[in-house]
């Protein structure tokens, strides 16, 4: 499964490692995260593997009525309905939750590493996606790069299969690969609410990219 739009190409998925028995997936219910998954069963599905997925989500306890995983949730079922074989056999793992509070002044890799390592004792996990993308052109993402997470290699490998493309070739991926409907139930929006704040810089990449707002709002 060879990912392309002009001279731009992800072959992570094409070039994935058949013996690979169990690998995490940082799993937010954003476009991103929603888009790596679905691609990582279809892999997993077209080529016959016996890797098993198990997705993790990490909640932001400073905003109280957020419940991201209830979305999270929503996009996982629609995923996994895909997939009813990979089910069946039991490959793809329950959405892990973990909490996390990003008004405190700590990195990505405080709270990521114990949870890597958690989830490596209890299910063997060899290696964990990230699904970060580029920021949009003259505008970087506003948390941590891929490159600040290097030092959870000595834990878990980290992948980045999409870390070199942004959001506008994931987009182009949904409508090319017939998903748009699931990347209408993801969320970018920092607030988790409906209708999104449009303000946040994350709404902002997800307007860029998809030319609307979670939820195909305009």
């Amino acid at each position: 499964m060879i990912l392309s739009r002009g001279s731009e190409v992800v072959n992570y998925f094409e070039n994935f490692p058949s013996d690979i028995k169990a690998i995490g997936l940082n799993f937010s219910g954003g476009a991103d995260s929603a888009f790596t998954f679905y691609c990582l069963l279809k892999t997993i599905n077209d080529k016959k593997y016996n890797t098993k997925v198990y997705p993790m989500h990490g909640v932001d306890v400073h905003w109280p009525d957020h419940k991201s995983w209830e979305k999270a949730q929503e996009v996982y079922q629609w995923v996994v309905a895909k997939f009813p074989l990979l089910v069946e056999q039991d490959q793809v793992g329950p959405v892990s939750v973990f909490p996390f509070n990003k008004t405190k002044d700590v990195n990505k890799i405080t709270f990521l590493e114990p949870i890597l390592v958690y989830m490596k004792r209890r299910y063997g996990i060899i290696d964990t996606i990230f699904s970060d993308t580029q920021g949009m052109p003259h505008s970087p993402r506003p948390t941590d790069d891929a490159s600040s997470l290097l030092h959870l290699q000595r834990s878990t490998p980290i992948r980045y299969p999409i870390a070199h493309v942004n959001k506008s070739f994931i987009a182009y991926q949904y409508k090319k690969l017939g998903i748009e409907e699931l990347s209408n139930i993801t969320v970018s929006c920092v607030t988790n609410l409906t209708p999104p704040c449009k303000e946040c810089w994350w709404c902002k990449e997800r307007k860029w990219a998809f030319g609307t707002y979670d939820g195909a709002v305009d």
